[in-house]
């Protein structure tokens, strides 16, 4: 698809973060259902060009390839996440700071073969 799709994304850190509260916090068997992500969507498109943009500012040449695609009507998912941000000390994070720290690591860790 062309990355018209809107998702909330939230950061991998974040989300550990999110586990681990609750695991502290509740000591019975059940735990209830909590939505976690950013609060906020953002399309799919918009976090490739994110990640151009992060791989520009470490040195990276990266270019976004858009495909022909008819887009279909796709709804947008959004959580609340008002029960766990009452439970937890819940900031959301940059996910700029992700995508620097995943493309540093793939930088460091991969070697990217490039057609």
């Amino acid at each position: 698809t062309s990355g018209v799709q809107r998702r909330d994304f939230i950061a991998m850190t974040q989300l550990v973060k999110c586990i681990s509260s609750l695991l502290e916090i509740k000591s019975h068997d059940t735990i209830p259902l909590y939505n976690v992500g950013s609060g906020s969507v953002i399309s799919v498109r918009e976090v490739a060009q994110k990640l151009v943009e992060c791989a520009n500012k470490q040195g990276m040449s990266v270019v976004l390839e858009y495909p022909d695609s008819h887009d279909v009507h796709v709804s947008d998912y959004n959580y609340n996440i008002e029960r766990i941000k009452s439970l937890i000390n819940f900031k959301d994070e940059s996910l700029d700071e992700e995508l620097l720290a995943l493309l540093d690591y793939c930088h460091k860790n991969m070697t990217i073969l490039v057609s």
